[in-house]
């Protein structure tokens, strides 16, 4: 599952590796669970494509002030919007599936 992921996410980048990159920075939340304030985190990424209404390829880190686990490290991607992104991703230090949402500045 891992393997196949990173190579989904490797290929996203692939892909908008023509355009500059982006940065999104935003709230992230692990779906490791049960609904609590623990899978809730703030996150910074680094985006394939500096562009509005786009697929995007995003890594990043993610720190979780109220987890055990306090830092994250996730590859994923999603899609940009006028000035926001959402993502899908796989955090590997938390080693479950998150979500994030933020705010972007995209090049038009």
């Amino acid at each position: 599952m891992k393997k196949t992921l990173l190579a989904a996410a490797l290929s996203a980048f692939a892909i908008g590796a023509q355009a500059d990159p982006g940065y999104m920075l935003g709230v992230s939340y692990s779906l490791n669970g049960q609904a609590s304030m623990k899978n809730l985190g703030f996150s910074a990424k680094v985006l394939s494509s500096d562009r509005e209404d786009k697929w995007v390829g995003a890594a990043g880190v993610s720190v979780f002030p109220w987890a055990d686990r306090k830092l994250g490290l996730d590859v994923g991607g999603g899609y940009t919007f006028e000035n926001s992104t959402a993502l899908v991703s796989y955090d590997f230090l938390q080693a479950s599936p998150q979500v994030s949402v933020g705010w972007t500045d995209p090049d038009r």
